[in-house]
């Protein structure tokens, strides 16, 4: 009861009928304390007798170095560890020398970069907060708050993106992915450059279509697809149009979730399939859930390892789903370029050696140490 309470004490105003929230919320713990009941074998594959929560990558353990490190000791401890762990040095152990290389060199990208380092921070301190069973009392207007553009990223999951794409002979597709996944899969051949770079966080790019119906209710479009109202141009944050974040539980689909789809629906058309709820999370500080206008207790969830769906869900089940979401400014998208990226991207006409001081005289390379990094060029 406590729980249920401190919950709709932290939803605020978008709860339009307190008393209903609280006896849905009511029945579902009860349901949900009478499944636990019928468990008679706690080694059941998800059985927990605290919630799961889940975790984040530790980047500083990766790089042996504490959480309150500062820049000078996140680069000697990496320096150390990347001639430590070179894997011709390890020739009977290769694998684990790579394996080993790759971890600290995306623990390095991650805290070498203020931007980064900021989000990842605060994701991990989200999630210890989480484990600790504290709940937010979020004072944010969704409607006014929030940026028209956005990238999305499951709690959690620091490196992944809510990604959109039409596929020839599938048509449009909604998923989540990391920029190390989108390369893997990639024709390039997985070669670190600038050429991929737009192009993934492009389809990253999510606006809002805010809806008078309720104060938090919106279709979340993908911003850069063109539909026949949009004459195939980009759709405009804050207009109509588009195509929307959809789903539909059909004869295709589980009889408990569906695939997020994208789908064109024209205004007052397929409400129930791309109309959704904005709620800032109770758990985790600048997250959001989109709950199903239509459909109480079903969210769009992230499921592992790239599934985006929308899922029916109850706090503190044994769901391996992540229904929070950290929303970023689709304006800070530069603010993850890579480093490797900028520098082979200066060096690509080069057949050999390139001078260093010719390199720090690449414009690119000075924005991005001013810009990004916010320090002195080497």
């Amino acid at each position: 009861a406590v729980r249920i309470l401190n919950d709709l004490e932290s939803k605020g105003c978008t709860v339009r009928n307190p008393s209903a929230y609280c006896s849905t919320a009511a029945r579902k713990a009860r349901q949900r304390d009478e499944r636990r009941r019928q468990r008679t074998d706690d080694s059941l594959p998800g059985w927990a007798g605290e919630e799961d929560v889940v975790d984040v990558v530790n980047h500083y353990e990766a790089l042996e170095v504490e959480e309150t490190a500062d820049e000078k000791g996140i680069k000697k401890a990496y320096r150390k560890l990347v001639l430590k762990w070179h894997p011709d040095k390890h020739p009977t152990d290769r694998d684990e020398a790579e394996e080993r290389i790759r971890a600290i060199n995306e623990a390095y990208e991650v805290l070498s970069n203020p931007t980064k380092k900021e989000a990842y921070d605060q994701q991990r301190r989200a999630v210890e907060q989480r484990r600790m069973g504290k709940v937010l009392r979020s004072t944010i207007c969704v409607k006014t708050d929030l940026p028209r553009e956005c990238m999305l990223q499951p709690v959690g999951y620091p490196d992944k993106f809510v990604r959109y794409r039409i596929a020839q002979g599938r048509g449009p597709q909604c998923f989540v992915q990391s920029r190390a996944e989108a390369r893997r899969e990639s024709s390039l051949g997985g070669d670190i450059t600038l050429d991929d770079f737009l192009p993934f966080f492009e389809a990253t790019k999510l606006s809002f279509w805010w809806l008078p119906e309720v104060n938090s209710m919106c279709r979340i479009r993908a911003a850069e697809l063109g539909t026949r109202e949009t004459n195939g141009e980009a759709v405009r944050a804050g207009r109509a149009g588009g195509l929307n974040l959809a789903f539909r539980i059909d004869s295709y689909e589980s009889p408990a979730d569906s695939a997020v789809k994208l789908m064109e629906a024209r205004k007052g058309e397929c409400k129930e399939m791309v109309n959704f709820i904005v709620l800032p999370s109770p758990y985790y500080e600048g997250a959001f859930r989109f709950e199903a206008a239509y459909h109480q207790g079903y969210f769009i969830a992230f499921r592992p390892p790239t599934g985006l769906r929308v899922v029916p869900h109850i706090d503190h089940s044994d769901s391996n789903c992540v229904i929070d979401f950290a929303l970023i400014d689709f304006q800070h998208m530069f603010k993850f370029i890579e480093l490797e990226e900028v520098l082979r991207t200066a060096m690509q006409n080069v057949p050999n050696w390139m001078p260093l001081d010719l390199l720090k005289m690449d414009g690119n390379v000075q924005a991005y140490f001013m810009n990004i990094l916010g320090a002195p060029i080497w």
